[in-house]
């Protein structure tokens, strides 16, 4: 029986090793993370300006409250911009004042709702001018958002092994897949700790080489590893016209040097996703392999990770590749009592709920 463990955000923020004055963040929790901390945390002169841009644009574009939405505008603003002026960041004031008058905008959305927040953003930035705006245009915004999401990471989490993770991961057989929602390396480094995980956990995907801490354990037992929004711990190099991707699970204490000189930028949390995965071939293996492990899986492990979210795109898929086959869910969240969370998973899933866990630590404690 193959099973799939599927971990979120909230699994990071119930390991067993955390920061209680600065907890790993929850989708929710991201806008007050970014004004709060995020800034200040990289370039700690540009802060106050920094965070008040930011804070100014997502509540004039009402997005404080989907943070997706409005990572997705940036996006897709970012991406019009290119076509427009590849040359540029970000559009200039002449090329701003033609996009707002010729209906650009409108044609390049589609979507009226999405269209409206654009132009609202767009409106901000023109006449500002640029080295007051820098941190927020589209482009530096997913740049600063990724350094910074690192920072504030390793300070919340003042170790990546959990004893919760640890348990919920030993009873799974080398067939078995671990899916990583998360960019944080609590997952990576309680497999490896393990000796759940090595060169043969990565196979088929586009790294170009793999670098663990020490020498992998004569007996370990790898389990199937994906990490589908990006990791921290990804580097990257550009040579020749070819991006080479590495993974390395290196710690300080390591004497190993790091290959790449750019650490491989994350996922934000938009709904253009699919623009992402059609055009990075590290990303559109993990997702396929994602579904794939789902289209065999009789068994679904939920840690910490809700999909009643917008991402209809990833929803749709997750059931197409269900469709077929029934599983036995396990939810790990605090949410079990609700029972349209739960129905909402079955139905996802299809499957049925036969285990329910407030937290991973309640999991580690009362667990067959």
């Amino acid at each position: 029986m193959m099973t799939t463990v599927i971990l979120g955000a909230g699994a990071t923020r119930g390991a067993s090793r955390v920061s209680f004055s600065r907890l790993p963040p929850l989708l929710k929790d991201l806008p007050t993370v970014i004004s709060n901390y995020l800034f200040a945390l990289n370039r700690p002169a540009d802060e106050p300006n920094a965070a008040k841009i930011f804070n100014d644009l997502i509540d004039l574009t009402q997005s404080r409250d989907n943070i997706e939405v409005y990572c997705t505008v940036l996006h897709l603003l970012g991406r019009m911009s290119a076509m427009i002026n590849p040359r540029h960041v970000f559009l200039n004031d002449e090329e701003i004042k033609r996009v707002l008058e010729d209906g650009v905008i409108e044609n390049y959305f589609r979507d009226g709702e999405l269209a409206a927040k654009a132009r609202t953003i767009i409106l901000y930035f023109h006449g500002k001018g640029e080295n007051s705006l820098l941190p927020n245009y589209p482009a530096n915004f997913e740049t600063f958002f990724h350094g910074s999401i690192r920072d504030y990471l390793y300070h919340a989490l003042p170790s990546c092994f959990c004893n919760y993770h640890a348990k919920l991961f030993e009873t799974l057989c080398e067939n078995d897949c671990v899916v990583n929602f998360n960019y944080d390396e609590v997952g990576d480094f309680t497999l490896f700790s393990s000796n759940r995980l090595s060169e043969k956990s990565f196979e088929g995907l586009p790294f170009d080489s793999t670098q663990f801490p020490k020498d992998i354990a004569s007996d370990c037992r790898p389990l199937r590893y994906l990490k589908v929004h990006g990791s921290l711990n990804w580097r990257t190099e550009i040579s020749d016209y070819k991006k080479f991707v590495y993974y390395e699970l290196i710690s300080e204490s390591c004497r190993k040097t790091p290959k790449g000189n750019t650490f491989y930028p994350v996922i934000l949390p938009t709904l253009t996703k699919e623009i992402i995965y059609r055009e990075h071939p590290i990303y559109s293996s993990h997702i396929a392999e994602f579904y794939s492990a789902l289209n065999s899986s009789e068994k679904i492990v939920l840690a910490g990770k809700s999909f009643k979210n917008s991402d209809k795109v990833l929803n749709d898929s997750i059931k197409e590749s269900r469709a077929h086959r029934r599983c036995s869910l396990t939810i790990i969240d605090p949410l079990i009592r609700d029972e349209e969370f739960i129905k909402f998973h079955e139905h996802l899933f299809n499957g049925t709920c036969d285990a329910r866990y407030s937290t991973l630590r309640e999991f580690s404690e009362r667990s067959p």
